[in-house]
C-alpha cells in the first residue's frame, strides 16, 4: 500500500495539495464520508486548474469563461451542471483522463453525492457508509489519474507531434531522447497509442509525400521500441493487420524500408506478403526501390529477405551509395561494409574518390575494425591512394574517428606503411607530398580535432 506522504508528494499543484491534505486528515481520523467529498473537490479543483493552464485552447477557454461567469453571477445551478459534466469534458474534449479512469472517477462522484446528500437515499435506508479500503483506493486513483498529471491535451499533443515531424527543428541525428521526453513521458496511454498509430501509418505512407516526415516517424518507432516494446509492437500489428491486403507494390517497397527491420512485421503480414517483397527486391527497378525508400532502415529482419536485400544493395552505383550514406534519417551503418568492400575492389581513381567521399559521410559510425580495414585498403590499392579526392576526404575521416580508441595509432601506422611502400617503388617519398595535411595531422603532439560534420539529408 502506498504511503499517504508519497501520494501527497505526487500532487502537482500546491493549492490542490492542500485540498488533498484535508482529505488525508479526514481519512486518518476515520471520517471516510468527509474524505470522499474532499477527494472529489480535489479532482474538480485540479481539472479546472488544468483548463486554466491550457490557455490558447478554444474549448478550454470557453469552459473556463462559463465557470467565471457563473461564479460572478452566483449561478450555482450552472456551476453544479459544470461540475457534473467535468469528467465528460476531461475525457472527450481534452483527453486529460482515459476511459477506464473516467469510469472509476464517475463512481467517486456518485459516492460523493451519496455522502454529501442524504436526500439521495430512501428514508428507510441506513446512512451511506464508506469503508477505509474504498477511500484509500480513491486516494490512489485521484492522484494517479488526475492530481499528478500535467495539463497536456491528448489531441493537442498529437497535433504537435504531427507538426514537429514536418518542421525544421526535429533533431534528425539523435532523436530517441527527444521523442521520449517530448511525446511519451507525460502522455496518456491512449495518446501514446494514437501517436504510435500515426508513426506506423506515416512511415509506410508518407504524409503528402513528405519522405522526411516518414523518416522521422520511423525514428519514433525506433525510440518507442526502446522504452515500450510491447505497446509499440501491438500497435504495429494492429495497423499492419488492417493494411496488409490493400498494399500495392509501392507500399510494399515502403514497408520494407519503413518497418521491415522489425521482426514482428513479417509475422503479421504473412508468407504471401513476404514473398511479394522478396520478388520486388529481386526484380524491381533500382529507381523504384530508391524512390520508395526501400533501403532506409537496413536489412529486413527475415533471413530470406535479408539475403535478397543485400544483393539489391550490391546493384547500387557509387553515386547512389554516396547519396544514401549521407541521409541521416537512414540506417547509415549498413553502408559501411559495402563501401569498404567496393573501395577494396576499386579499379579507377574516379571510383575510389567517390567511395571515399561516401565514407566521409559515415565516418562518425566507423569502428576500430573499420579503421583498420580502411587503412589496409588505402596502402594496398593504388587507385585509392593515387586519387586526388582521397587526401582531403582521408583527413576528414581521421578527424571524425578521433574518439575511437586506437584509431590514431592505426592511422599513423598506415601512413608509415604508405611512405615505406612509396619509397620502395620510387626510391623517394617526395611523391607523398599530396598528403602533407594528413602528415601534419598525424604528427606526434598534434591534436586531432573533429572539424567535419557531414550534411544532413532526408
Amino acid at each position: 500500500m502506498r504511503a499517504i506522504d508519497d501520494l501527497r508528494a505526487a500532487v502537482r499543484s500546491r493549492a490542490v495539495r492542500e485540498q488533498f491534505d484535508e482529505a488525508a486528515r479526514a481519512y486518518s481520523a476515520g471520517a471516510y464520508r468527509t474524505a470522499t467529498i474532499a477527494l472529489w473537490i480535489a479532482v474538480v479543483q485540479d481539472l479546472l486548474g488544468k483548463l486554466r493552464e491550457l490557455a490558447g485552447d478554444g474549448a478550454a477557454n470557453a469552459l473556463v469563461s462559463d465557470v467565471d461567469a457563473a461564479r460572478s453571477q452566483n449561478d450555482f445551478k450552472k456551476l453544479l451542471a459544470i461540475e457534473a459534466g467535468i469528467l465528460d469534458h476531461a475525457l472527450t474534449d481534452f483527453e486529460l483522463i482515459e476511459v477506464v479512469e473516467h469510469r472509476q472517477l464517475v463512481r467517486l462522484h456518485e459516492d460523493r453525492n451519496r455522502c454529501a446528500h442524504p436526500s439521495f437515499l430512501a428514508d428507510e435506508e441506513a446512512q451511506y457508509a464508506m469503508t477505509e479500503e474504498q477511500v484509500r483506493a480513491y486516494m490512489v486513483l485521484v492522484v494517479d489519474s488526475v492530481l499528478s498529471q500535467p495539463p497536456i491535451v491528448g489531441k493537442a499533443l498529437i497535433v504537435r507531434y504531427t507538426d514537429d515531424t514536418r518542421g525544421s527543428s526535429w533533431p534528425d541525428r539523435d532523436s530517441a531522447e527527444y521523442v521520449r521526453g517530448r511525446y511519451f513521458t507525460r502522455a496518456r496511454t491512449q495518446t501514446q497509442r494514437q501517436i504510435l498509430q500515426i508513426a506506423v501509418k506515416a512511415a509506410i505512407t508518407p504524409p503528402d509525400g513528405d519522405h522526411t516526415a516518414a523518416g522521422r516517424n520511423v525514428a519514433t518507432l525506433r525510440a518507442a521500441l526502446s522504452f515500450d516494446e510491447k505497446e509499440t509492437l501491438d500497435v504495429l500489428a494492429d495497423v499492419l493487420h488492417k493494411q496488409r491486403d490493400t498494399m500495392d507494390d509501392s507500399k510494399l517497397r515502403r514497408l520494407i524500408g519503413a518497418v521491415g527491420w522489425i521482426p514482428r512485421t513479417w509475422d503479421v503480414v504473412g508468407t504471401d506478403i513476404t514473398m511479394k517483397c522478396r520478388t520486388l527486391l529481386e526484380s524491381a527497378d533500382l529507381t523504384l526501390l530508391l524512390e520508395d525508400r526501400a533501403f532506409a532502415s537496413g536489412a529486413p529482419a527475415h533471413p530470406e529477405l535479408a539475403t535478397t536485400y543485400a544483393a539489391a544493395l550490391e546493384r547500387l552505383s557509387v553515386d547512389q551509395l554516396r547519396d544514401l550514406s549521407g541521409r541521416y534519417l537512414f540506417e547509415r551503418r549498413q553502408f559501411v561494409p559495402l563501401l569498404l568492400a567496393q573501395l577494396e575492389r576499386a579499379e579507377s581513381w574516379r571510383t575510389a574518390g567517390g567511395l571515399m567521399a561516401a565514407l566521409v559521410q559515415v565516418s562518425d559510425l566507423l569502428t576500430l575494425h573499420d579503421v583498420q580495414q580502411l587503412a589496409r585498403i588505402f596502402v594496398a590499392n593504388s587507385e585509392v591512394h593515387h586519387s586526388f579526392d582521397t587526401p582531403p576526404t582521408l583527413v576528414q575521416i581521421v578527424q571524425q574517428t578521433a574518439p575511437v580508441d586506437g584509431a590514431h595509432t592505426e592511422w599513423v601506422q598506415m601512413f608509415d606503411h604508405y611512405q615505406a611502400k612509396y619509397a620502395a617503388n620510387t626510391g623517394s617519398t617526395g611523391g607523398t607530398g599530396m598528403y602533407g595535411d594528413l602528415a601534419a595531422l598525424l604528427t606526434p603532439g598534434n591534436t586531432v580535432e573533429r572539424a567535419y560534420t557531414a550534411p544532413s539529408h532526408s
